[in-house]
C-alpha cells in the first residue's frame, strides 16, 4: 500500500465546453463540523461544484477532523 499522497480525485461531467472553463477555485470540498464538539471524527465529504456540472464520482471522500477544546482567554 502507498503512503496517501493528500490528492482527490472528482469525476465531473458536463458539455466540453463547460468543463473547458472549469477551474478548480469553481469547486469546493465541505465537511460540516457544526454540530461536532471536542474529539476526533471521520466525516464525509461533500463536493459543491458549479450548477452546470454534475458531479459523476467522489464516493467515500472522508475527512478527519479534530477539534479541540477551547481555552478561556483571561
Amino acid at each position: 500500500m502507498q503512503p496517501d499522497s493528500g490528492k482527490v480525485t472528482i469525476e465531473v461531467e458536463g458539455t466540453d465546453q463547460q468543463l473547458a472553463q472549469l477551474q478548480s477555485a469553481d469547486m469546493q470540498a465541505i465537511v460540516d463540523a457544526s454540530q461536532l464538539g471536542p474529539g476526533e471524527y471521520t466525516e464525509n465529504v461533500k463536493v459543491s461544484v458549479p450548477p452546470e456540472v454534475r458531479v459523476v464520482n467522489a464516493s467515500n471522500l472522508k475527512a478527519v477532523i479534530r477539534i479541540k477544546d477551547q481555552v478561556a482567554s483571561r
